[in-house]
Parts: C-alpha cells; sequence; structure tokens
C-alpha cells in the first residue's frame, strides 16, 4: 500500500514537472493550464481594489503576462485609471479594449475624448459617436459626442463613413442624454454664428479703414515724391544760374592787347546788368529752396505719420479677420471634454490642471507610468519606460520560475528546457533582476 502511493506521488510529481514544458508551446500570453484563470482573476481583482495608480500598473502588468487580450483585464485597467483621474494612462488600455470588444463604449468613449482635449474634432468625431451609441445613459460620453456633432454640423468638416452618419441622426431619440447636451450644444454654436458674424462684420470695415488709410498714405507719398523732383529741378537751376554768372564774371578779367601795345582793365562794361539779373535769379532759388525743404520736412512728417495710421489700420483688420476665421473654426467657450464616467461618476483629468507649458518638457508625476505603445514611440533614452519594464520584469519571473521548475528533474527534455528558457531570459529581458540569477543558473547547467 505504501509503495502504490508512493509511486502515484511520483507520478504526479512528474506531471506537475511535465506542464511547463506544454504551456511553453503556447503564447506568451499563456500561461500554465489552469492556473492561468485564477491568475487572470486575481490581477484583475487587484486593478479593481487599487489604491494607487502605482498598484493598478503592477496588477496590470501582471496580468499581461498571463493574457493581454483579456477583455475582463483591459477593462478593469480601464476603469481604475479613469477613476484615478488619468485618462491619458487608460487611452492604452482603451486602445487594445476596442480592439478586443469593438462594443465596449468605454474605450471608445476615453479615445474620443483624449483626441478632442487635443482639439483634434475631426478625429474624436468617429470614437465619439461610436462610444455614445454604446452608452446611451453614460453622460459625460453623451456630452462630448453631441459637443462634437454639433460642431461638425456647423461647418464643412469633411465626410464621415455612411453608418456613423446614420448614427448621429438617430442619436437624439435614442438617449435623452445625449438629446439635452446636443440642444445645448446647438444653441452654443448659434450664438458662436452671431459672434462670427458681428466678428466679420467689424473686419469687413475695418479692412475698409484701413484701405482708405492706404489710400491717403499713398496720396501724401506722392506728394512727398512731385515734391522731391521739384527739390531737385530748382537745385539743378541753381547750379546753372551760379555756372552762368561765373562765366560772366570771368569776363570783366582785364587783358593785354598786343598790337597796341597796353593793358585793358575793363574791356566791357556793358555786361554788368546782364550779372545783376543772374544774381537775382540766384537768390531766388535758393529762397525757393529753402522754402521746399521746410515744406519737405512738414510733409515727410505727415507720410510717416500716414504710413503707421495705415499699418496700424491694417493690422487690425487682419487681427480682426484670424479672430473671425478662429470663431468659426473652433468651439464655443462654454464647451468642456470629460473623461468617461465610471459607474455614473466623472472623475476630473489630473493633468488638465497642469500648467502652461514652457517649451521645456515636464517631468511626469512619480505615480505615472507610460504604457508599452506609447513608451515604443519616444526617443529611444537608453532605459525602458517603466510601465514597459515592469510587463518585462513580470515576464521575466514568470519564465524563470518555469526554468526552475524544469531544472528540478533529471529528464534531459526539461533540462534542455530549462536551458532555453534562461538563454531567453538572459538576452530579450537582459535589464531585468531576474536575468542575473537566470545567468548564474545556466552557468551551472553547462
Amino acid at each position: 500500500m505504501n509503495m502504490t502511493r508512493l509511486i502515484a506521488a511520483r507520478m504526479a510529481a512528474l506531471a506537475v514537472l511535465a506542464l511547463p514544458v506544454c504551456a511553453m508551446a503556447q503564447s506568451a500570453a499563456g500561461g500554465i493550464a489552469g492556473l492561468e484563470v485564477d491568475e487572470l482573476t486575481k490581477c484583475v481583482q487587484a486593478i479593481e481594489s487599487a489604491p494607487t495608480l502605482d498598484a493598478a500598473a503592477t496588477a496590470y502588468a501582471r496580468g499581461c503576462t498571463f493574457n493581454r487580450r483579456s477583455s475582463k483585464l483591459q477593462l478593469a485597467y480601464l476603469r481604475r485609471t479613469l477613476q484615478l483621474g488619468r485618462p491619458d494612462i487608460a487611452q492604452f488600455a482603451a486602445e487594445q479594449l476596442s480592439k478586443i470588444d469593438p462594443k465596449a463604449g468605454m474605450a471608445w468613449g476615453t479615445l474620443a475624448y483624449m483626441q478632442a482635449k487635443k482639439a483634434q474634432y475631426f478625429l474624436a468625431l468617429t470614437p465619439a459617436v461610436k462610444a455614445a451609441e454604446l452608452e446611451l445613459r453614460n453622460q459625460s460620453i453623451c456630452k462630448d459626442a453631441a459637443q462634437l456633432v454639433a460642431w461638425y454640423e456647423a461647418g464643412k468638416r469633411g465626410n464621415v463613413d455612411a453608418e456613423i452618419a446614420r448614427t448621429m441622426k438617430d442619436l437624439p431619440s435614442a438617449s435623452k442624454e445625449f438629446a439635452a447636451a446636443y440642444k445645448q450644444a446647438k444653441e452654443a454654436f448659434r450664438k458662436l454664428a452671431d459672434v462670427k458674424a458681428e466678428k466679420e462684420k467689424q473686419a469687413k470695415e475695418a479692412e475698409g479703414e484701413a484701405k482708405k488709410a492706404e489710400g491717403e498714405y499713398k496720396k501724401l507719398s506722392d506728394q512727398f515724391k512731385s515734391a522731391g523732383r521739384t527739390y531737385e529741378q530748382e537745385r539743378q537751376r541753381l547750379l546753372d544760374a551760379q555756372q552762368e554768372l561765373d562765366r560772366l564774371n570771368s569776363r570783366n578779367v582785364g587783358n593785354y592787347n598786343s598790337h597796341k601795345g597796353i593793358y585793358n582793365p575793363n574791356p566791357r562794361q556793358g555786361n554788368q546788368q546782364e550779372r545783376d539779373n543772374v544774381q537775382r535769379r540766384i537768390n531766388e532759388i535758393q529762397n525757393n529752396l529753402q522754402r521746399q525743404e521746410k515744406e519737405g520736412k512738414k510733409l515727410r512728417t505727415e507720410v510717416e505719420k500716414a504710413h503707421k495710421e495705415a499699418q496700424s489700420k491694417q493690422d487690425q483688420a487682419d487681427k480682426l479677420a484670424r479672430e473671425a476665421k478662429k470663431v468659426a473654426e473652433g468651439m464655443p467657450d462654454s464647451f468642456d471634454w470629460l473623461p468617461p464616467a465610471v459607474d455614473g461618476v466623472v472623475t476630473p483629468d489630473a493633468t488638465a490642471a497642469k500648467p502652461a507649458s514652457t517649451g521645456r518638457k515636464t517631468a511626469e508625476p512619480a505615480s505615472s507610468y507610460l504604457v508599452p505603445d506609447q513608451a515604443a514611440n519616444q526617443p529611444a533614452t537608453g532605459r525602458q519606460a517603466p510601465m514597459e519594464q515592469r510587463l518585462a520584469e513580470a515576464q521575466a519571473a514568470d519564465k524563470l520560475q518555469m526554468a526552475k521548475l524544469c531544472m528540478g528533474s533529471e529528464a534531459a527534455p526539461m533540462k534542455a528546457r530549462a536551458r532555453e528558457l534562461l538563454a531567453e531570459i538572459v538576452t530579450k529581458f537582459a535589464s531585468t533582476p531576474s536575468a542575473a540569477e537566470a545567468k548564474e543558473l545556466l552557468a551551472k547547467l553547462h
């Protein structure tokens, strides 16, 4: 009887040792048969009761090693991160869940919120409408969707899928929450249209004033140029008169008569009147130039003033035109965006209260974790993002545990599998704590 029990015990031990070999044939998302469901359930429960984002992220990373495509796991992490006020972290789970379960309205609502928050309204429209169709009683999801639909209908925003277009028309009658928010949004856009019309009117009037000021400036500028040409002509007349006077004066110089052998100091007395006339003309031209210089300075001041005024009015017209365009393309000031409500409660976005960026990248809070897909899009920094690191550590720890289990067997296939697992940990998960231990164990096996 004792021998029978001993044989049964050894066979059971061998069966347990053999399980990892079979389990390793599964994908990385799997685990030991019969163990996955229990461990995954524990991870989901740990996420749901996590007091902090750090605790939720740890449980989520652990759960992903068992089954990353579990809709329960993704939904639990999505809900908990929303409850903790971090829809930016929830976005990864929302992306995964929307692929696994296209009818997960909360996932679509989270994606829509994140796009709307970045003013990517057209990109937010489709997921928002899907979310509202699936979550007809979720007030925050319906409000976001209603605002986006009202925005889309207020102008030419591009083409949407025919099914989304039909859903937009059906939503007001399908959801009281959507209908109420849609009515408010339409009224806000009606008021916005009035603001737009007033801005456009002001811009048009300002443009007219700017053109008028530009005309006045051009008129004065032409006068100034004409005055400049007249001034240059007068200066040339002065130069010519002075040269003429010089010629007349040169005729009065005495000369020597070689035939008579005498010097005549005043050969021509009759050109004095001619010289006086030229001198009077020179004086007149000089007076004109002085007057023109004085008037030119005054005219220049007027031209500069007219130019500044024309520029100022054009700047004002351009500003009003930009404001009118911004009003036409933007959202009413009364609009705000809300993350999806969880069990009827909307937790404010904790990142929305951050101060405006100063151009430098601000550090993430200590309790914040970038999800894997987000981390993959970040520039390489020589180290993994926290959430990606946690996933890697969890996967490495599981593989190390299985490797140790295989090492406990004397069977050659089990030893070989242990070496494969340890080598994978050392190469694929080199930055994890498990890699160092795996390296030591691998050396012992060799």
